[in-house]
């Protein structure tokens, strides 16, 4: 239905235009309209950016539960590639309340299967939020090849809406990983005014409102 797509869309849209509070009336909105419809690929397709929603709020309780049941709803109607967008979320719902270890492998399987689907088109999101829980829980190596892997495909598919993110990223893996301090500084300082101006080009304001945090934080 038109108007479940285009709230569902909008969840993301206006979070990253920094304006949280109209993501999560658009997420009420699009599970409402979702549930009326009664169709389960609507259900599921729109339940994904429902839990999208949540893991930019930083909500994982919220996550785990509209995974849960996007999966649930996939498994019973045969519906695969919402199925694997859904199970990264769960993966990282997992790894923020629950186990670490096993939210990375299940995050890492349904990246797998996205990939034998050749469905590029999110994966690069998908290996930011990765490498943000990998870097959190002390793979700092793990999550910067998580973050080459999804500024690779990017620059092959030139959907580079989520680079600013990536480039965030690497830059604090930057400042742990290079053994010279002043060069993880350079590097990082690098890494997050790129991620800065390309944010600012695109209107992603809460992007580059996080780099600018992550820039300031290099201030002696």
């Amino acid at each position: 239905a038109p108007g479940l797509l285009a709230h569902s869309r909008m969840i993301c849209t206006r979070w990253v235009l920094g304006r949280a509070d109209e993501s999560m009336e658009h997420q009420r909105a699009a599970l409402d309209l979702a549930r009326e419809a009664g169709d389960p690929r609507s259900l599921a397709l729109a339940l994904v950016f429902v839990v999208t929603g949540d893991q930019l709020l930083g909500q994982p309780q919220e996550a785990l539960a509209h995974a849960k049941l996007g999966i649930a709803i996939c498994d019973e109607h045969g519906i695969a590639q919402e199925r694997a967008w859904l199970a990264t979320y769960l993966g990282w719902a997992v790894a923020e309340t629950k186990d670490a270890e096993e939210g990375i492998l299940q995050m890492q399987a349904s990246i797998a299967a996205l990939r034998a689907m050749h469905a590029e088109i999110t994966l690069p999101f998908y290996l930011g939020v990765l490498a943000e829980t990998q870097g959190k829980h002390g793979r700092w190596g793990d999550a910067l090849q998580s973050i080459r892997e999804g500024l690779a495909i990017s620059s092959r598919t030139q959907d580079v809406g989520y680079d600013a993110y990536l480039l965030r990223l690497r830059g604090e893996l930057e400042l742990v990983t290079v053994a010279d301090a002043t060069v993880a500084r350079k590097a990082a300082e690098s890494s997050f005014r790129e991620a800065i101006a390309l944010a600012r080009a695109q209107g992603a304001r809460a992007y580059e409102l996080r780099a600018t945090t992550a820039l300031a934080k290099l201030s002696p």
